[in-house]
């Protein structure tokens, strides 16, 4: 059986798993955390479109306050974010966007001025054919991408440099309308590191398991009520790491994500509310011997987010969310250790 997506190297992380179950919340932004993702993929709030929203955050135990500012564009995507000190803005994200809405230059900043720059070079408005990583102004690496004449969409070969040197060449190959047949990742030399196979007999079986190559399989389960994508990696060494997507049949909505090892224990479960893109109800994480060492829980009432709650041992993190008459988030409370130690709170206004 052909194979068609290569899994994300950082399949188990969990934190890929949160950032990907957040992708689309409505909830995006109440974080203050730098986004560093200069992709198509950077996280959009369709509530936020257009909109300027004031934050002050303050630490209830030291009495100290902080404000800062995001400017969302016309698609929801995060353009600016300041902290605000004695009238002045200081910078500390800002991204540049093209007439098609599409990011092309993102700017991090710290204490000292600009960290870190991304610069996006994209053919037909769209594709990007080159990403160059700016640091003080010098740049630090640069991905040149060609695609294949006949599917615009599909990347044929890419290359990576740093400090202008050649190191790492990808090539990909397909069977047809961008269905990938096999990734080759070569040194600089042209010699082979890495090889990605996408063609599986059935169900994740391998074909010749050789050295230096992942097997890379899908494949769907059905019954009445739902449809099942199976996406498998399976290493040289035979080791294998799964994800099943669990969709509703009548609509394909997300019902949840299950992580499985090499062992084919469960790793990690999300379970969402099939009725609301991306709404998460729980978050478990587990042990080889299936205990649950982290959890999130989200409480919703009259349709919005009420409290999210995380726990893993004596770790406990509650917030508290109140809106305004519009139903735009005015205020967030922290609890840390225990239910009523307030630690921090966040104040919102918009404009």
């Amino acid at each position: 059986m052909r194979c068609i997506k290569l899994l994300s190297l950082s399949f188990i992380l969990v934190i890929s798993i949160l950032s990907k179950a957040q992708k689309n919340s409505e909830y995006n932004y109440i974080s203050f955390s730098y986004n560093k993702k200069n992709t198509d993929d950077k996280p959009f709030v369709n509530s936020m479109k257009g909109k300027t929203v004031l934050y002050e955050v303050i630490n209830t135990k030291k009495n100290k306050r902080e404000k800062f500012q995001k400017t969302f564009n016309e698609r929801g995507y995060l353009s600016e974010f300041y902290q605000l000190q004695n009238d002045e803005k200081t910078p500390l994200q800002l991204s540049t966007f093209n007439d098609s809405g599409l990011i092309v230059n993102n700017k991090v900043y710290n204490k000292n001025g600009l960290k870190e720059e991304v610069v996006i070079n994209r053919m037909n408005y769209k594709a990007i054919n080159e990403l160059i990583k700016l640091k003080k102004g010098k740049e630090k690496s640069r991905k040149v991408f060609h695609y294949r004449a006949s599917e615009p969409d599909c990347d044929s070969v890419s290359y990576w440099y740093k400090k202008g040197k050649l190191k790492r060449k990808w090539i990909h190959e397909y069977y047809d309308k961008c269905e990938r047949k096999k990734t080759l990742l070569q040194n600089s030399d042209g010699k082979t590191l890495k090889e990605w196979s996408y063609d599986c007999k059935s169900e994740g079986e391998l074909v010749e398991q050789k050295k230096n190559v992942t097997q890379v399989c899908k494949w769907e389960e059905v019954d009445d009520k739902y449809i099942m994508y199976i996406r498998q990696s399976i290493k040289d060494n035979g080791k294998t790491v799964k994800g099943v997507f669990k969709h509703r049949r009548s609509d394909t909505a997300i019902v949840s994500i299950t992580y499985y090892d090499s062992k084919n224990r469960k790793e990690s479960y999300t379970l969402y509310d099939p009725d609301f893109k991306y709404r998460r109800i729980k978050s478990e994480f587990y042990k080889n011997n299936g205990e649950v060492f982290w959890s999130e829980e989200f409480t919703y009432e009259n349709n919005v987010l009420k409290n999210s709650v995380e726990k893993s041992g004596r770790w406990f993190n509650k917030v508290d969310y109140q809106y305004d008459s519009l139903g735009l988030l005015k205020k967030l409370t922290f609890h840390i250790k225990k239910e009523g130690n307030i630690y921090r709170e966040t104040i919102l206004s918009y404009s």
